[in-house]
């Protein structure tokens, strides 16, 4: 391996990103590539699937992009991304996404550097997907980047990690990008204020069940309220069939998958709900923050720490359809507390969660990383 250089300036990493569409740890991804590259880091990216939309951002910085995915399985790929990391000669190399973990961990070595990972969820999900796999898949790189300090936490009690191997990166959001895209036009959904929107995944964990249970009560209350479903999943039948049997489909409108959220956030939203049974780092969160809508979410993962109860939201237990019911009500009969909720949140992450501030800490990061392998 290269002796590690101390300056970003020096140093040349290999990015596996796997693909990079449109969802949100693919933004990520592109976020982290844009601030090393600003920092004048020496990138490779290398990618198993090549979409457009995705890549044309570093295509336009001149970043190299590199595939390895020709192979199908694991091993090809393996040993095409090792022969092409040897090319490259990089003093680390970075998954950006957990399931790449493998292909970088098993790479690096064979290209005589060290893996970088990470993990974008927390770990009782990745248990579930990644089944025997997860400890390898884990423990693999030298350190793993993690983006809620609940991961952290469950990797280090779980004795998979040491504390000094695991650090917390927190999602970003590009603010700038984001008020462009919320401008769009769209078409209206009824009164906006009284439009209570859900934003994610359609499966169990999420938990949307739980929102259609409490959502009766809130409409009792307001019969002009209206439930907005944005996603796409393997609950989305059971979901509908659950609001037809509840009588109240007439007042929930499932999207499904859109790519204008920033739009219907900003023009069309009410307040943002949150249900999961589990997370990471939600990063609907920050989409709602930074669309000025007040959020109401159950307090899992790092929602805590990214919404400042009675702030600018509203932390609430899992299972209490009444506080859910009442949390919703409250900003839609409160125009004014709502506002105020929404400027704060919009204030939170401008100041923790812009993208500006990424290139400082990221650089800081693999500073750390750099010189503890030159402490070995």
């Amino acid at each position: 391996m290269s002796a590690l250089p101390s300056q970003p300036q020096d140093w040349r990493i290999a990015l596996i990103v796997g693909d990079l569409n449109t969802g949100g740890a693919q933004k990520q991804s592109i976020y982290i590539t844009h601030a090393l590259h600003e920092a004048g880091v020496s990138l490779q990216v290398f990618y198993t699937s090549y979409d457009p939309e995705g890549f044309v951002s570093l295509e336009q910085r001149g970043i190299p992009l590199v595939n390895f995915g020709q192979a199908g399985h694991i091993p090809g790929r393996v040993i095409r991304l090792a022969h092409k990391l040897r090319q490259f000669r990089p003093h680390a190399v970075y998954a950006l996404r957990t399931y790449l973990n493998l292909y970088a961990g098993l790479a690096a070595p064979l290209a005589g550097t060290f893996c970088i990972g990470s993990l974008r969820s927390n770990l009782s999900y990745e248990r579930a997907h990644f089944g025997r796999l997860s400890r390898l898949v884990c423990t693999l790189p030298a350190a793993l980047v993690v983006n809620s300090f609940t991961a952290r936490e469950q990797i280090i009690k779980a004795g998979w990690l040491s504390p000094g191997r695991v650090v917390v990166l927190p999602n970003v959001i590009d603010l700038e990008t984001f008020d462009q895209q919320s401008g769009g036009s769209i078409e209206p959904l009824g009164m906006p204020r009284k439009n209570i929107f859900f934003v994610g995944r359609l499966e169990p964990i999420k938990r949307i069940d739980r929102l259609l249970e409490a959502f009766p009560l809130a409409l009792a209350q307001d019969p002009d309220l209206r439930l907005i479903i944005v996603g796409e999943g393997s609950e989305r039948p059971r979901l509908e069939s659950f609001a037809q049997d509840r009588g109240i489909a007439h007042a929930v409108t499932f999207l499904g998958r859109r790519k204008d959220v920033p739009a219907l956030l900003a023009q069309q939203a009410g307040a943002l709900v949150l249900v999961s049974e589990e997370e990471g780092f939600p990063n609907v969160l920050l989409e709602a923050m930074a669309a000025r809508i007040p959020v109401i979410s159950t307090s899992v993962g790092d929602a805590p720490q990214v919404v400042e109860d009675g702030v600018s939201g509203i932390l609430i237990p899992p299972d209490d359809a009444h506080a859910l019911a009442e949390a919703m009500l409250r900003f839609v009969h409160d125009p004014v507390l709502r506002d105020q909720f929404g400027a704060r949140g919009r204030q939170r992450v401008e100041a923790e969660y812009a993208h500006r501030n990424l290139k400082d800490h990221i650089v800081d990061i693999i500073g750390r990383i750099f010189a503890a392998r030159r402490g070995h």
